[in-house]
């Protein structure tokens, strides 16, 4: 079990790891007021099923590109987590 700090960006990306089945599940808790994401990681043969995890952009250094300029990630087999302007809209 993996524990952070929740934000609705965070509970997106969750979503669309536990869609794919790189992980078990996640879940909301607070502790003292204060939101906390519990993710249950997944193992396959022991071995973790996320094997990369690499941040583009970031506060401090914002990566912009066009649809088309996209990488593909491990030729297509791996997953990209693209945010936009608008930021994340919340499913539930």
């Amino acid at each position: 079990m993996f524990t952070l700090p929740a934000s609705k960006v965070k509970k997106a990306i969750a979503n669309v790891l536990k869609d794919e089945g790189y992980i078990e599940g996640f879940s909301i808790d607070e502790n003292n007021g204060k939101p906390l994401l519990n993710i249950e990681l997944k193992y396959y043969a022991g071995e973790p099923v996320i094997e990369n995890i690499q941040r583009a952009s970031k506060p401090s250094l914002r990566l912009y590109k066009s649809s088309n300029d996209l990488p593909k990630v491990m030729n297509g087999l791996g997953v990209a987590i693209v945010t936009t302007f608008q930021g994340c809209n919340d499913r539930y």
